[in-house]
């Protein structure tokens, strides 16, 4: 039998003992949960002492606590505890005990908990448990049966609407008893779960920022909005995409902290208050739009309170291009003999379009027709010339060739070249081919897009050189007459504005590198020069692309985003040179980036948590990346496990709690093991994600 068990005793509490007996049954088999119920959130109380109430509601101490009796607030270990020993006699009907108030715009729904305790059998005098709903409606009295206090007893006491509940100990005894004195009882409500109904649905108000005024959304995407909710509160901003929820799901960061979800419960937020979200919120959030397909889109934004109801806060079709192509292999020609000498009426083959990266790609080609240099900016198309292969005609004589490839989709327009041909000769000719004079002069500074990432310095392209090219300056020294050369024919190529050879990208991030070209002796600068770039990521082939100086020698090269990698740029000073005579070398590193969760956040020792994860930014080598597990020991982080991911990047590891012995919460994190030199990203950790462990 528990300690506290339904009172048999007078005729005039017949009809209330019945009614508690059934609810006593129903009590202990668990009633059916309260989820099934839409708009309704958790306050978890007692898990520690200051989470019993705040400003809007919550558990109180009631009661006539005079001659002895007590409230005491034991969390979490001892509970709410209620003692009615009176030093003196007090009158029949003193009650002492604990009241939970539901916040305004919520009732509450259901409490869940545990209870102990002990009341002074029947003689004279007694005392009674009772669970009182509203302040009138008693929902379970119980009598003590003499026995010493304790026991774990369950109650889920369902189907409520009630603004308050109440558990008190009650003095109680027959008609013209003149009340009670001495040790009457004592109890304890352990763990106290109130599932509370939240009345009223958020409200969007105004909207504004990027998202709301660009009608094309690249990267981090402002959005500035208000909304109120008379409930629990306003807890989460979403982001819903033709209809279907995403990963975007930001919670509101307010109110002491109070609006994170402690966890949840069958799909029920869990709350640390309770009235936990703020009720009206102006706030300016940032929202990533990568992970978003790129094309056009429904987007809209709403609002959910602490219930998880939604309200619409803005809608709208929106272009979202994120991804441009990326060409990571420039064309190749097929057999570079035709190439490097072309002859009119001899076919000159492409292989390919090169390889491009991109969602939702249209790729057209064309050949184009270049001056004497193959300058790009001189270059133009050629009617017609749209396959891989072209045969010269006696028009393009005097001219280099390219196969220009062009991709596209939403995000942007990108052309990548094939390195220039030798210049196109007449077969039947026996003299030899004077290049023609540039059309004019390429004033622009072009840009080149790198974008893949590095274990070795790449190779510049050598390049085959005709027998009658002649010996021509390439560019021309700022400040002297036409035909001069750099003394000595040396040149100086370097990045500017980087230390070390070493530039630092953010993940994610993009930026651009400036080289200069000048004479080595003279220090002046060589404009209209084309510089060959190359790229490379680990044992990947290098990229090759051109450049052309600007009338300061500088040419800017665009750093997409991506992982790190090796950028070598190379001049060769006159058109016969095969190699180049001056180089300059840039190492960019990339910080990478790795997510982390895990699938329990409170467990018990003897439990496992499992910690999943991926690298971002893809290329990971086959053998996957080695990754260190790792636990905060006061400042420090500390291993305790070694695992690697899979070729994708992703992983997934179990740790079984064995040797907790109390309530513990661990910082747990994993971080890439430095000195993979296969893997193009430098060494980082993830964000720690905390497990409490309880014994």
């Amino acid at each position: 039998m528990h300690p506290l068990t339904p009172w048999p005793g007078r005729l005039r509490h017949a009809r209330l003992l019945a009614v508690a007996g059934v609810l006593l049954a129903l009590a202990l088999a668990h009633a059916a949960p309260a989820h099934a119920a839409p708009g309704i959130y958790i306050h978890l109380g007692c898990v520690k002492s200051g989470d019993l109430a705040d400003a809007y509601g919550g558990w109180q101490p009631v009661g006539s606590v005079a001659n002895g009796n007590a409230n005491t607030n034991q969390c979490p270990s001892g509970g709410l505890r209620s003692d009615m020993t009176p030093t003196g006699r007090i009158p029949l009907g003193t009650a002492v005990g604990w009241k939970y108030k539901a916040p305004p715009n919520t009732h509450i729904f259901q409490l869940s908990a545990r209870y102990s305790g002990w009341t002074k059998p029947y003689d004279v005098n007694q005392g009674i448990l009772q669970f009182v709903e509203g302040g009138s409606h008693v929902g379970f009295t119980y009598v003590g049966s003499g026995a010493a206090g304790g026991g774990w007893n369950p109650i889920d006491w369902s189907d409520l609407h009630a603004d308050d509940v109440t558990m008190q100990l009650v003095c109680d005894g027959p008609t013209g008893n003149p009340g009670c004195s001495g040790t009457t009882g004592w109890s304890t409500l352990f763990s106290p779960r109130l599932y509370l109904t939240d009345d009223l649905p958020p409200v969007g108000g105004a909207t504004s920022g990027s998202v709301v005024a660009d009608e094309t959304l690249k990267g981090n995407e402002g959005l500035t909005y208000s909304a109120s909710d008379d409930g629990g509160g306003v807890a989460r901003l979403r982001l819903y995409v033709d209809g279907r929820p995403t990963a975007v799901d930001h919670a509101v960061d307010a109110n002491g902290g109070h609006c994170q979800v402690d966890h949840s419960e069958d799909g029920v937020w869990v709350f640390p208050a309770a009235k936990p979200c703020p009720g009206l919120v102006n706030a300016d959030e940032t929202v990533d739009t990568t992970a978003i397909p790129d094309g056009w889109h429904t987007i809209s934004f709403k609002v959910v309170d602490a219930g998880q109801r939604e309200a619409g806060l803005w809608t709208g079709r929106r272009l979202v291009a994120n991804h441009p192509p990326v060409n990571t292999q420039a064309p190749l020609y097929a057999d570079q003999d035709p190439a490097a000498n072309p002859l009119v009426g001899h076919v000159i083959t492409a292989s390919s379009d090169g390889t491009w990266t991109g969602p939702d790609l249209h790729v057209s080609r064309a050949w184009v027709q270049c001056d004497g240099h193959g300058t790009i900016g001189s270059c133009a198309a050629i009617p017609g010339a749209t396959n891989l292969a072209y045969t010269p005609t006696a028009a393009d004589i005097g001219h280099r060739l390219r196969l220009s490839v062009t991709a596209t989709n939403v995000a942007d327009s990108v052309t990548a070249y094939s390195q220039p041909t030798g210049i196109v000769a007449a077969p039947s000719s026996a003299e030899p081919i004077t290049p023609k004079p540039d059309t004019g002069k390429d004033t622009t500074t072009p840009q080149v897009t790198i974008n893949v990432p590095p274990a070795a310095v790449p190779v510049l392209p050598s390049v085959s050189v005709s027998a009658n090219v002649e010996h021509a300056f390439r560019g021309r020294v700022a400040g002297e007459p036409a035909g001069a050369t750099c003394p000595q024919d040396r040149a100086t190529l370097k990045f500017e504005h980087v230390s070390g050879g070493q530039l630092k990208l953010g993940f994610g991030k993009a930026s651009t590198a400036q080289v200069q070209l000048s004479c080595t002796t003279t220090g002046k600068a060589i404009e209209g020069a084309k510089l060959d770039v190359a790229t490379r990521v680990g044992s990947r082939a290098a990229v090759a692309a051109d450049v052309t100086t600007d009338g300061a020698g500088h040419a800017v090269l665009r750093l997409a985003k991506g992982a790190g990698r090796v950028v070598s740029v190379g001049y060769r000073m006159y058109a016969d040179d095969p190699i180049a005579r001056a180089t300059a070398t840039l190492k960019v590193t990339v910080a990478g980036h790795v997510s982390l969760k895990a699938n329990h956040r409170h467990l018990y020792n003897g439990q496992a948590v499992r910690l999943r994860g991926a690298l971002a930014g893809g290329e990971v080598p086959s053998r996957g990346v080695t990754l260190a597990v790792q636990w905060k020991d006061g400042h420090r982080w500390r291993p305790f496990a070694q695992i690697k991911t899979n070729r994708k990047g992703a992983f997934s590891y179990a740790y079984k709690f064995t040797r907790t012995a109390g309530k513990i919460t661990y910082a747990l994190r994993v971080q890439v093991d430095k000195g993979q030199v296969d893997y193009p990203y430098l060494a980082t950790a993830s964000k720690p994600v905390k497990v409490t462990v309880a014994r």
